[in-house]
């Protein structure tokens, strides 16, 4: 479990600081507010990734075990811990929650900055994706046709399905014949792409 203490020592690594009260007048928000944070062990989600954003450092990198910025430049090594979801936010990562966020998986060979995971829903893609995979997205992706894709819908549900692009109409679809084809429409949101699947065995 990634410790919110080693968050915010990298978040002074990053802005050039050493004390909480110097960190806090750097990144906007008072130093009450950071030691909240701490009693409560709430990581600063939303804040990671903006300043990820503004100093061009992998978001994952905040969550590995590596303490130094120059040891981690330009993306994530084997069993960096990437954010699990347990819910879609409306934005990734910018509107990124605590309670988004039950668990941070250790996968190797994730190299893409900004990468998130998810457990699949149901057997829609079935065999190459079933319920209970841990299906791993990259955010910032454009999408082409044919491409698997994690999306949500207006009431936060997550869906992998296939994504599918024909004169100008997007839509989602399933391998398995049971589920529908899904038109987007504007209560649907497309998250990320597909980049890798995990299963749990058993034993």
């Amino acid at each position: 479990m990634v410790k919110v203490d080693s968050v915010i020592a990298k978040l002074k690594e990053v802005v050039g600081c050493r004390t909480d009260v110097e960190l806090a007048k750097a990144i906007g928000t008072s130093s009450s507010t950071i030691s909240t944070w701490k009693a409560r062990e709430a990581i600063p989600y939303d804040l990671v990734a903006r300043v990820a954003d503004e100093r061009h450092i992998p978001f994952t990198w905040f969550f590995a075990e590596d303490s130094s910025v120059s040891g981690h430049p330009g993306g994530a090594a084997s069993g960096v811990p990437v954010p699990l979801l347990s819910r879609m936010p409306d934005d990734l990562p910018s509107h990124l929650r605590p309670e988004d966020v039950s668990a941070h998986l250790c996968l190797p060979g994730i190299a893409t900055a900004n990468a998130f995971a998810v457990i699949a829903a149901d057997d829609s893609l079935a065999p190459r994706i079933k319920e209970g995979d841990y299906v791993i997205i990259a955010t910032g992706e454009t999408p082409a046709s044919g491409d698997t894709v994690v999306a949500s819908n207006g009431w936060g549900d997550i869906l992998v399905r296939r994504y599918r692009e024909k004169e100008g109409e997007i839509s989602l679809a399933a391998d398995h014949p049971e589920y529908p084809t899904i038109t987007v429409e504007s209560e649907l949101r497309i998250h990320g792409k597909v980049i890798d699947i995990w299963r749990r065995i058993k034993v």
